[in-house]
Order: structure tokens, then C-alpha cells, then sequence
């Protein structure tokens, strides 16, 4: 019987952005460097908040290995690995600039060349921020930055942001096998080899429309007379109920300063083979 026992240590450090140019969206939070922000837009220095994908931390990854000889021509073998990764660095060009530092859109409709914050067909004028008055580079919780005007960016949609909570990848490996030999020049192996990983990095919606709320608004009944009823992509547009209540869209949990957002969080699992 033999004991194969191991330990891999690694220091994960990623790239952080010179200039803090990577914001994040916290719920609740107020940013201490840009004053003005919108709630939950927050930024690194801001309290919990890094200057990158995920802060550097130090991981152990251990490794087992057994071998058994039950007989002269049967043996059992088994393993045990963790093994961790980074998250691909390319995800910076999924990150880009977000308010104050630039503009990230999608059009719900197929918009004008000329004018592509507004849907050619129906008018619909998303915002119009240009041209964008870029601040200094220098912002940070001991150097705040109190005069943005984020009121161009009201309705902002198409983020992706990082989620403050990442955290690294890391697979695990295992396998078993069972070998006998049958005659001087046959053996016989049977196998079982599989892995799970764990924190992988995936792109999801961080401000959705609520599914129950939309329903409850596309009844003609709980509006007020002659507004607008919910329905597809209508996540962020102003109702009145029937009691005189305005609502200003059913996104949530950023509410309407924000559109359709994302996370980049590493929250993904997989497993081969797949039970």
C-alpha cells in the first residue's frame, strides 16, 4: 500500500486598471468617489471594492494519490487533485468603459447610424450624452470627485461589470482504477476519471424585470386609464396605477437608472462526465 501526498501553493495575483477605471455595482451602496453616482454604482477604492477582476489571495491545492496491490496481479489505484486557474484575462474588453469614463449601449431596436441613441422605428430617444466630458483620472475615496453629472446616463444600460465578490476557478480531478493481469502478456484495466469546476466565470442579468410585477401592470384594469400597460422589453417605462401610484419600471434591484446590466461573476459549475 502506497500514500502519495502533496500540497501546490500559489500566490493568484490579476492586472488591476491604472486608473481605477473599473466600476462595480454593489446594491445599496453610495459611492465616497464619484458623490453623485447613482446608488450601487461604486467604484475601486470605494469601500470592498478592487481595482480588478478579483482581488489576489493565496490558495493551497492538495493532492492524494493511493496504490494497492490486493494480489501480485491486482492492484487499485486512486487519485485526488484541486487544481486553480484564473479567470481569462480578455474580459477587460467585455468591461468597457462605463460612466464617468465612457458610454456602453445596446439598442433594443435597430437604430440610425447618425443618431444611434435613438430606435429608427419608433423614435425612441435612449440619451444623448454626447459629446462626453471625460473626467481627470485621479478620483479616488481621499480624492473624490463631486461635480459628474450623471443625469445624461439615466436609463444606463449595456454594463458589465465584475462582481465584488469573484473569486478564483479551480477544478477538481479524481480518478479510480481497478487492473488485473490475465496472462503473462494481458491485462485488464477498468477506469473511472472525472472532474468538477467550480467558480467559472458567466455573464447574467444583475437588474432583470420583475416577471410578477410586469403581469400584474399589463392588465388594463390596475392602470390608469389611457397609460401604458407592461409587456416585452418594457422593463423600464413609467406606469400609473389605477390608484394614482407612479412606477417607474419593474427592473430591480438597481431600479431605473439602470437598463438591462450585467454581472461577471464566477458563480458557473461543471462536471464530466454529467450524471
Amino acid at each position: 500500500l502506497t500514500f502519495n501526498l502533496g500540497v501546490r501553493y500559489e500566490l493568484l495575483e490579476y492586472w488591476s486598471e491604472k486608473y481605477n477605471q473599473i466600476p462595480a455595482m454593489v446594491v445599496g451602496q453610495q459611492s465616497q468617489v464619484y458623490p453623485t453616482a447613482f446608488p450601487g454604482l461604486v467604484y475601486p477604492t470605494d469601500k470592498g471594492i478592487p481595482p480588478t477582476l478579483v482581488p489576489f489571495g493565496n490558495r493551497f491545492a492538495p493532492r492524494l494519490g493511493v496504490a494497492y496491490a490486493v494480489t501480485p496481479k491486482t492492484s487499485i489505484r486512486a487519485g485526488y487533485g484541486i487544481f486553480y486557474s484564473v479567470i481569462q484575462g480578455n474580459t477587460i474588453g467585455v468591461d468597457e468603459p462605463q460612466p464617468p469614463y465612457g458610454l456602453s449601449y445596446s439598442s433594443q431596436a435597430p437604430p440610425l447610424f447618425a443618431q444611434p441613441f435613438i430606435a429608427a422605428a419608433t423614435g425612441q430617444e435612449h440619451l444623448q450624452p454626447y459629446p462626453i466630458d471625460f473626467p481627470p483620472l485621479n478620483a479616488t475615496v481621499n480624492y473624490p470627485n463631486p461635480n459628474i453629472n450623471y443625469a445624461p446616463y439615466v436609463g444606463q444600460a449595456g454594463m458589465t461589470e465584475p462582481a465584488p465578490w469573484n473569486t478564483y476557478p479551480y477544478n477538481e480531478s479524481f480518478f479510480f482504477s481497478i487492473e488485473r493481469q490475465l496472462q503473462r502478456n494481458t491485462v485488464v484495466n477498468l477506469s473511472y476519471v472525472g472532474s468538477e469546476a467550480h467558480h467559472l466565470l458567466l455573464v447574467y442579468s444583475n437588474n432583470p424585470g420583475n416577471p410578477a410585477l410586469c403581469l400584474y401592470l399589463s392588465n388594463p384594469a390596475n392602470v390608469a386609464p389611457g397609460t401604458a400597460t407592461c409587456g416585452p422589453f418594457a422593463e423600464s417605462a413609467i406606469y400609473t396605477t389605477a390608484s394614482g401610484q407612479t412606477i417607474y419600471g419593474t427592473r430591480g434591484p438597481f431600479g431605473y437608472n439602470y437598463g438591462n446590466d450585467d454581472y461577471e461573476g464566477s458563480i458557473g459549475n461543471s462536471a464530466f462526465p454529467r450524471a
